[in-house]
């Protein structure tokens, strides 16, 4: 739970310059999915303009935890 919250407030105060960063993104996506925010990571896939297959597999892979 405490996890979740550090989390969740990382990703509301990163600057702006860390959210067009693919591998900062793609590892955010892998986190919520851990934490079962499929929701959350689903908008932040939307939010990636550099969609790769390095993406699609954190939200597959973060849904097996």
């Amino acid at each position: 739970d405490r996890a979740k919250t550090i989390g969740k407030k990382f990703l509301e105060q990163m600057p702006d310059i860390y959210r067009n960063n693919t591998i900062v993104l793609t590892s955010a996506i892998f986190m919520l999915m851990k934490f079962g925010d499929v929701s959350h990571a689903e908008c932040i896939l939307e939010l990636n303009r550099n969609k790769d297959i390095i993406c699609y597999n954190a939200m597959m892979k973060g849904s097996l935890f």
